[in-house]
Formats: structure tokens, sequence, C-alpha cells
């Protein structure tokens, strides 16, 4: 058992060093963990509420001192030294009693932080004693620019050293003083297994396998060797994924929006894909700023780099937003101010929100210039940007040309038609009244039943009828036609031979208003003609009253014309005379094409209740199904059941009529229907209605019936259960039978019936302002006078006008039918590429923002010209002659040209953080005065001066630092070094690293022989953000673990990170963070040990040891290159064989069992997810 005792005691001593602090007699090791773990959180997360930095001191609650803690606020003490599980701060850093940060709760690791440092006594460094730390002042800009942060870059040369031969760039010089100032040893060269692993690790992410270790172990012969290993990596498609990752923790990134409602961000994984792109593609570190800020706003040169622009702006809009806010001036302040502060954090290393309420209280940082910079973000919306498409001109171009031979085929047929109702005027008019008579005998019942006060709901729209427009008390109007708004109007493309209105810009409000002359008071039914593939419903307003704010709401299947529908938008009271109809949509709206108003007519239907039958065994019901109205129904099952209705006085006239029932059924329960003993109808109230209720009800017709005289019986009759019977009605239809319909017409006189049908269209219009037309036009017709003088000439047009799809017989229909065919096709695929949207952000309205005098949105003060903050800006003219933009160009371009060089001095500390472990400004989100100083301040300077001349090129930047021996020194512990300089501040070796979260479960999926390599577009399918059940959870989890891609590629749920990802100090993604925490605590080693995942890794890593050798001693070896990436030692392998059998032998295991746990030690152990 030798060898597992000793790889768990290597884990454990990995895990928890922490707990050492319980139990430490020297001060030193507190001072450190309080330094490294506490106050960098209480410094991220609580003195932006709870410090001389608030703006408004929350709940009277002091953290920046233990005296603070330890007093109170208005809850009482946070700390609670004799008892400290029971600390206030503990229970709100746990969200129990109160949820602080209120911007999402931290991971557990850094909650074990503070219950370890509250056992621990609670030890802090003198100067956190009391509250006698930097204290609030005016700024000073005569002295504000001495701060190491804001003065220019030194320029001054590398520093000498003593040791000359271990020099290889000037970066070494500035570690090797230190070094030999510090009386510390000069460290030995890291030997090639650790400098692969670490090279590896540090540029892809990803352990070497070993056919990399062995190939790299023989390029190291050569002189250039190193740098053609780390050439090969930096062009790997790995060195963007490790390294886009560490810059979206700086970008706060989220595949979700984290606050009071979780909401997805479905595409924020663009922005995502975009930075490790750029990664890759070395993007110069300064135009990265641009694009981000301002990517809308650059020149672009084709549709690649203007959705690359695009999607860059996506960094804007990532933020935690809170949806739930109700005052959206508060919401739109809120969102800026996160915008603000990720800004001013991520490219300048500055927290600056705080001067939302007040001039900064330790760096010059103005509310004038908060203000200045609000005004930008303020000029600047979010909103879902479409992308663009090298086919995009293509497709439009054939589309265009399709429509133009389908318009030119309609135009054809159309002059035909036209020229026939001209040359035969005469036999097509003495036509017309007939026509007219069917139309209106035809339409007239059905309009009456949709436009009755007892119609069905839900109400179906009469719009869609031919000629309904014509009819009395129904008003079609075009909505292209408006009155007044900043609509666009579309009259090819989405609006082809229709004309629709639509958004001009798809930002902003947009608005039209139609003014409709309605003859008689009264209530109408609005019908809207549009097509939305997705729901996009405006607010409907009636002679300034809202009616509706949901209009438009519906989707009808894609947006070009074939996709227009009817809906129902309501019946509203109308006044006689003018009513203003108007419009109102935020943004993007429905493809609108027409609207039709129509009275809404009162009920004149013979009507009866259904319990008030003559005769009948059915029950009558006024409770439960009947409540309300009273229905009729029987329950009896297998028996013959009846009811039936005299028709007597007051009985209908004489006459034709519809038959109607109003029932409600959720089954089919078919009735015998019969009139005077004559049946009518075998399978009566066999429609169903959605159920059972009164709100179920619907009138369905069941026959058309003549009565010729005054009493008649009516009878249903069922053998089983039946529907539930509210009422019986009949309404009267106009006589039929006297009119021929157009097509018997044209059939029957050998004319065109869509001529005919043309011509009678001509005169009910002409009939509108010339009731007697049809009175003359006999005469004229009678007398062979010319009718155009009766009709007026204009009509030629209408007569000639291109043919509709209906009006086409022949080869004509089937080459428009083709036509359609290729339209539609072309239109789904434009469809398809325009449905390719970002996340982003544009220029909206563009102004300039008023202080709001302590933060306060209902107190405003002087107004503020945009322009970037004075710190990267001493100018304060504001953007000069381009104030028509929002000024975002301007300040990314302030930003990285400035003579304070905080953007370069930021980044290359971060890079030299994820190279090293350690930064040389510790505090790497904040430069200010309440941050830490740099450890090597010339050093720094150096690095961002070298990455300015060499034009922000972030690879260059890499090359230079990986080739120094500072990076290729060992990591061999050295104990009078550790005296000396126990926190390896000045670099006498290598510190040991673990691995971040992502790493470590790559390597793992890579030991298993599993991971897929390849880059993933999209997030994973099924990921639940919105308040998420333990189930949902659950799902989560198994969903990440099912995944074989790169850990980069899996979403980001804030406030629900992945599990593994959280216990292994995941940053939260609500905040900018460039230099994570590294805890250890017991949670991890259990994770490790116990979680099925790792074991189904070790599982399929025995499996790959046996596909590799039938040996257990090359087995043994392959493994070690797996983990460690080096050879094992014949000791090791001794007593890994030496495991294998005891394990055997003990627990009576199998042979793959013993190999299995083997592998899940191998997975524990230190070495594996650490780098040296």
């Amino acid at each position: 058992m030798w060898f597992e005792q000793k790889l768990f005691f290597l884990w454990v001593g990995c895990i928890f060093p922490a707990l050492g602090i319980l139990s430490a007699d020297g001060d030193e090791l507190k001072l450190q963990f309080f330094e490294t773990q506490i106050r960098p959180v209480l410094v991220q997360h609580c003195f932006p509420c709870h410090s001389q930095q608030a703006s408004t001191l929350q709940g009277s609650l002091w953290v920046d001192s233990l005296e603070g803690l330890l007093t109170g606020g208005d809850s009482g003490p946070a700390l609670n030294l004799k008892n400290s599980s029971e600390s206030i701060l503990l229970s709100a850093l746990r969200h129990q009693d109160f949820k602080m940060p209120p911007k999402g709760k931290l991971s557990d690791s850094v909650i074990r932080d503070f219950e370890i440092w509250l056992e621990a006594g609670a030890f802090v460094p003198d100067s956190f004693k009391t509250a006698n730390g930097p204290q609030p002042r005016e700024i000073d800009w005569d002295s504000a620019w001495d701060h190491w942060a804001f003065r220019p870059l030194d320029g001054r040369p590398p520093p000498d050293v003593k040791n000359e031969l271990w020099v290889i760039n000037p970066i070494d010089r500035y570690v090797l003083n230190q070094l030999e100032s510090q009386q510390l040893r000069v460290p030995a060269p890291a030997d090639r297994s650790t400098i692969i692993r670490r090279v590896f690790f540090d540029l892809t992410g990803l352990p070497p396998t070993p056919a990399e270790q062995a190939k790299y172990n023989r390029i190291l012969n050569d002189s250039d060797g190193f740098a053609r290993l780390v050439d090969d990596l930096l062009a790997s498609q790995q060195y963007g994924e490790r390294w886009g990752r560490h810059w979206l923790d700086v970008a706060r990134y989220s595949d979700s929006n984290g606050a009071d409602e979780n909401k997805p961000y479905p595409l924020a994984w663009r922005y995502r894909n975009y930075v490790i792109e750029q990664f890759n593609r070395n993007l110069p570190y300064d135009e990265f700023i641009h694009q981000q800020i301002a990517g809308d706003l650059l020149e672009h040169e084709g549709v690649g780099q203007f959705n690359t622009h695009t999607n860059a702006t996506t960094f804007l809009a990532l933020g935690v937003k809170i949806d739930a806010e109700q005052d959206l001036e508060k919401k739109r302040s809120d969102i800026i101010d996160e915008q603000i502060d990720t800004i001013g954090r991520a490219f300048l290393g500055l927290t600056i929100g705080c001067a939302r309420c007040h001039d900064h209280k330790f760096d010059p940082f103005t509310s004038e210039d908060y203000y200045a910079l609000a005004g930008v973000l303020a000029s600047t919306q979010l909103r879902d940007q479409s992308l663009r498409s090298e086919q995009t001109p293509v497709l439009e171009i054939q589309l265009n040309q399709l429509l133009a031979q389908q318009v030119e085929l309609r135009k054809t047929v159309g002059l035909r038609m036209g020229t026939d109702a001209i040359e035969h005027a005469g036999q097509y008019l003495a036509e017309v009244p007939e026509v007219l008579s069917w139309q209106q005998a035809e339409l007239g019942t059905r309009i009456r039943l949709l436009l009755s006060e007892t119609a069905n709901q839900p109400l179906l729209p009469v719009g869609g009828l031919v000629n309904s427009d014509e009819l009395p008390g129904v008003l079609r109007v075009q909505a292209e036609e408006f009155s007044r708004g900043n609509f666009g109007v579309v009259n090819d493309g989405y609006g082809a031979g229709i004309g629709i209105i639509s958004d001009k810009t798809g930002a902003g409000l947009a608005t039209f208003e139609h003014d409709l002359e309605i003859d008689e008071a009264g209530v109408y039914q609005l019908d809207i003609r549009y097509a939305a593939l997705e729901p996009r419903p405006g607010s409907l307003f009636l002679n300034g009253e809202l009616v509706k704010s949901s209009a438009i709401g519906e989707t009808t299947g894609g947006w070009n014309p074939e996709d227009q529908r009817w809906h129902v938008a309501g019946r509203f009271k109308f006044i006689e005379g003018k009513n203003v109809l108007r419009f109102e949509v935020q943004n993007v709206m429905s493809h609108i094409d027409q609207v039709v108003v129509s009275k809404v007519i009162k009920d004149n239907y013979w009507e009866i209740e259904a319990e008030d039958f003559t005769e009948g065994d059915f029950e009558r019901l006024d409770v439960g199904y009947g409540v309300g109205i009273g229905i009729a129904a029987t329950s009896r099952q297998g028996s013959p059941s009846f009811v039936e209705y005299l028709l007597t006085s007051p009985s209908p006239p004489p006459g034709n009529y519809l038959l109607q029932l109003r029932y409600a059924a959720n089954d089919q329960r078919p009735m015998v229907l019969k009139l005077d003993g004559v049946i009518l109808k075998q399978d009566a109230c066999s429609e169903l209605t959605g159920g059972w209720m009164p709100e179920h009800q619907k009138w369905l017709t069941q026959a058309s019936v003549s009565l010729p005289r005054d009493d008649h019986r009516v009878r249903l009759e069922i053998n089983d259960v039946s529907v539930h019977l509210d009422k019986l009605r009949l309404v009267r239809v106009e006589e039929e039978v006297k009119f021929r319909s157009p097509d018997k017409i044209a059939g029957d006189r050998e004319l065109n019936p869509f001529v005919l049908r043309r011509w009678a269209k001509q005169i009910q219009r002409k009939m509108l302002t010339r009731p007697v037309v049809l009175d003359d036009l006999s005469d004229e017709i009678s007398d062979s006078k010319d009718w155009l003088e009766v009709i007026g000439k204009e009509v030629v047009d209408q007569l000639s006008a291109p043919a509709n799809s209906d009006e086409l017989r022949g080869e004509f229909a089937e080459q428009d039918m083709v036509f359609s065919q290729r339209i539609s096709k072309v239109r789904q695929e434009l469809i398809k590429l325009k449905q390719s949207v970002a996340m982003a952000a544009a220029d909206g309205t563009v102004d300039d923002m008023p202080i709001f005098i302590r933060g306060n949105h209902l107190q405003k003060g002087a107004l503020v010209k945009r322009r970037a903050p004075r710190i990267v800006a001493p100018e304060l003219d504001g953007f000069g002659e381009v104030d028509e933009t929002s000024g975002r160009l301007q300040l990314a371009r302030a930003i990285t040209n400035s003579e304070v060089p905080l953007a370069a001095r930021v980044m290359v500390n971060r890079i030299w953080r994820w190279h090293f472990g350690k930064a040389i400004v510790a505090s790497t989100e904040n430069f200010g005065s309440s941050g830490a100083k740099p450890t090597h301040p010339g050093l720094l300077d150096y690095l961002a001066r070298y990455f300015v001349q060499n034009n922000w090129d972030i690879k260059k930047l890499h090359r230079h630092i990986m080739e120094s021996n500072t990076y290729r020194m060992g990591f061999h512990f050295d104990q009078e070094s550790s005296d000396r300089d126990q926190e390896n501040r000045w670099y006498w070796r290598s510190t040991p690293r673990r691995l971040e979260a992502e790493a470590i479960r790559d390597s793992l999926l890579m030991m298993s022989g599993e991971l897929d390599r390849g880059s993933q577009r999209g997030v994973l399918d099924g990921i639940t953000t919105l308040s998420p059940s333990p189930e949902a959870l659950k799902r989560n989890r198994e969903i990440y673990e099912s995944s074989l891609h790169r850990s980069v590629y899996l979403p980001i749920v804030r406030t629900n990170v992945y599990q593994l990802f959280s216990l292994f100090d995941f940053p939260n993604p609500a905040f900018p963070t460039g230099n994570r925490n590294q805890t250890t605590v017991p949670t991890q080693s259990l994770l490790m040990m116990n979680h099925e995942w790792v074991a189904e890794i070790a599982q399929k890593m025995a499996k790959r040891l046996f596909e590799e050798s039938t040996d257990d001693g090359d087995r043994i070896k392959y493994a070690y290159r797996l983990a460690f990436a080096r050879k094992a030692t014949p000791q090791e392998v001794n007593s890994a064989i030496s495991f294998l059998a005891e394990y055997r032998d003990t627990a009576g295991a199998s042979r793959e069992d013993a190999w299995i746990a083997f592998c899940h030690l191998v997975l524990l152990s230190n070495e594996m997810i650490n780098v040296n």
C-alpha cells in the first residue's frame, strides 16, 4: 500500500495547507493568508459599498478595518470572534440572512477561506486594524500624476548585474538585479520535461502528448529548439482557446445575465469565439481594445471584418442587468455604471465606478469624468445586430431577378385581361349587377356571423374575405398609406407586390398613425394583416388611449409576402368622424400590410335557451358546467335520450336559415338532428370546442334549413352522454338561388371569370361616389354609347393591372408556380442568413449627460460634454468635430494613445501573471492609490514599453518573456532562499502553480483519450439558467460532464457555475478578473476522490493503458507520460507494480479494477494538477 499512501499524502499536502494557519505559531503564514485570500475579496466585493471608497455607506458598516468589522453596522457586529460560525459576515457570504455581494454568491472555496480566517482569530496586519489608512482627499491635479501608475514609462536602461552569463534578455536583468540585491541564489534552469510541460500548459492549457514530448525533446537539442517549441504552440488553435479564456475572465464573460432574473445570453458565444480568434490571429492589443469598445464605428473591409467588429462589441453587453427594475432611467443608469466600471478595470486598471456619486477619493477621477464617460455610453444602445454574409448580395440579386420575371409574367396576363375587358366591355358590364348581388348574398351571412356581438372566441378576422371592404361598415386601409409616423415603407423584398411598413433602423421608438373616418359611432373589430417570424409586439392606441399593449405579437411563419396573415387585434369603441389609430413599437417590428375596421353587428336572430326544451329527458343544469348560463345535457350512458324544441310564437318567419347550436364538448358525442321528423344530420354537435366549461361554449352551424310555415319542431337524439347545450338559434340567409356565381355566369356567357370580377370590383368602387352608376351604365350600354364617359378612363389601368396568382391559368399558372417556388427557396436562404445575429452595441440617440447629484438620477445637475476621462486625455474640449457620434471610438483611441500608459501597463501585468502565477502588481484591476505597488516597477515599465514599441504584439511579448532565463528557471526548493523570501517575491525559483479548473478538466479528458480538440459554435443545448430547480441543476451537470469539448466552450451560468469550476476557484463572472484566487480546501480533494465523472475518466485511462501495451511496466511508464509528461523512475515503476499487486490481494479486486485504482491515484496526485 506504500504507493497509494504516498500519492494520497502528496494530494492532501497540496489540498490542506490552508488548515495550517489554524495551528501556526508564527504570524507570517497568517499574514500571507489574509493578504492573498481575504483582503483581495474584501477590496473587490465589499469596499464599493462598505469602505471609504463607497459613495454612500450601506448599512452603516465599514469593512476596510478590523475595527469596523467588529463594531458592525445596523445589524450588529459583522464578526463574532468567540463563536466565528455565528458571524454575520459568514451568513452574508453564504447568502443566508443577508446576501452579499448582491450581484452573486461567491464560490464555496472563498467562503471557506473566510471560515478558516475567522477560526484562526481574524488575523490582520497593523495597517488594517483601525480605520487610519488612506483618508479621502480632494484631488490635487498637480501632484496626482506623481502616482507610479500615472507617470510616463520609465525609459532608463535595464540595471547592471554581476552575473552577466545568466542574462538572455533585459527581463533577466531586472529579476537578477533583485536576486543579487537580496543575496538570493541564482536558480538553475528547468529540465526539459518540466519546461516542455510548462510551455504547453502556459500556451495551450493542455499537457503534451507522449508523441509531442518525444518530438520536442529531440527539437530542444537544436539551438533554436526552444523558439520552435514556442512558435509551434503560438500557431496552434489551442493557444487562442487558452489565452482567450484568460481574457474572458477580464471581460466578465457569461452565457447568462445573473442578478434577479438569470436569463440566458444565447448569443454571447459569438464574443467568446471572437476572442479566441483574435488571440490566434494575434490582433494588436490596441486594436483589440478599439474593437470591443467601438467595433461598430470602425471602418471595415468586407463582410468578415464587419462581423468581427460587430461581435467584438458584445463586450459592452455582457454585464449583469437588473431586469426587474421598473424605473427605466435607473435601469439604464445602472447598466452604464456597470459598463464604466468594467472599462475602468479591464483597460485602465482603475476602480472608477464610485465617481457616480462623488469625485474619486483616492485617484484623479472626478464626477465630471464619470458623467462625460457616461454620456458616451448613454449615446450607445445594446441590441441584436444582424451579421452579414458573402452570399446575401448574391441571393438578393437572384431574388430581385426572379421577382422581376414573375412581375413581368403577371403584367403580360394583366394586359391581356385588360384588353379583353375593354374590347368586350358591354358583355361584361351587362353581367355585373348579378355578380354584385351574388357577392352580397354569398358573403353577407358569413360576415354577419363573424362580426356578431356573440361571435365565437377567439374572434376570427374578416379582413381576408373577398371584397369585404366594399360592404357597409367595413373600412380597409393600406398600412403604408399612414398619415404620420417614422416607419419605413417597403415595396420590394419583404413588401414585394403588396407594400408594407416596417421599422427603418431597428432602433428606438417607431410610430405610425392612421386617420380613419367612421360613419357611425359604435364598437368595431380591428383586423391587422402582417408577417412575423418571431414575436415583435407593439402598443395600439385609439384616439390617444392605450387599447392593447401586445398588438401584432403573434407569429406567422416568416417575414415574406407569402407569410402575411390576418389577426384580430380586438374590438374597440370608435367615435363618429375622425379616429386616430396609432401603433408604437420599440426597436424592431412585424411587417404590416393592411388594417381593416369592421362594425360589430347586433344580434338579430331567432334564439331559444337549450334548457327551455318543450319535451325530452335531458337534465337542466345551472351549476358546475352550466353556472352562469344554464345548459341542457344528459349523462345517461348506453340508453336513448332526446330533447325537443317547438319553434312557435314568436316564431321565425318563412325563409332560409342556418340552424346553429351553442355547446361545449371536449370529445365527440354526435347526436341525430331532426326537423319536423326529418333527419337533417346524423352527427350533429360532433365538432370539439376545447372543453366542457361555460368558457368553452361555441356557436357551430349544424344545417341549412328552409322554413315554409310558422310552427316547426327541432329534435336531438343520442344513445349516450351528450354535449353541454346552451342555446339554439336560426340565422336568416339571403336568397342565393336567384343568383349565379361569377364562374357560372362566365361559363354560360363564354367570358373570363377573372375579368368579370375585375369589372365588378371597379363598379363597386364607383358606386361609393356615384350610387346610380349601374342604372347609367345600363342606359349607356343599351344605347351603345361610350361607357368610358360614365365610368371614367382611369378604370382602364385598373382593368389591366398585373394579375395575381389566383387569376392565372394553364401554362401561365405553371410558370408562375415555378417562379414562386424558386422565390420562396431563395427567401428562406436569406432568412437563415439574416437570423445570424450578434449581441452587440451601436450608436443610439447621441446626447450629453447631466451629473446625477449624489448618483441620484432624479436629481440632475449640470450637463457634461462627452469626452474621455482626464486621466487618459487631459484636454477637456470633448471630441471636437465628431460630436455627432457617441464618442466610443475616440474614447478607445484615447485609452491606447494616452501619455498615461495604463492600458499597456495593465495588460503586460496580466500577461506576466498568466505566465508566472503572480502579477508584478497583485491588484491586477486596481492600479490606483488603494491598489498594490509593483514588486518590479522597472520590469513592468520595460515590458509595457517593449509591448507598445512592438505594435502591441501579444505573441511577440510571449516570445520575449519565455526566451528569458527568468521564465525557464527550475522549480526546486531552496531552504536558504525560502528563509530570506518565503513568498518567492524575487523569483528565486519557478513557483509551482495549480492548474486552473478548465486545465484540470481538459487534462483529465486528454488522459482518457476523449478530448475533442475541435472548436465549438454556440452553447450546449439544454442548460437551464432561470431559477433552476435541483433537477435542472442535475441535468446541467450531466450536460457538462457528457461534453467532450474543451472547457472554454462550456456555458458559464452566473450564480450557478459548474461545480468543478467553482470548487477550483473559477472567478465570479460578474466582475473583471485578471488574477484568479487559488484556494486549497477539502471539498476539492473530495470531488476528485469521489466524483463519478472522475472515476469514469480513471476507467477510460486504464482502458487506454491496456490498449497501449501488454507489459505492466510499459503501461506505468505510459501513464506517467500522460499525466506528468515525464519518464517514470525505476523506483516509481516498482512502487506502482507493488501497489497493483497489493490492491488485488487486499481488496480481492480484478486486474482491471486494480489498474483503474492506479489511474485514479495518478489523477489525484499533486504533480498532475500542478505545473512546475
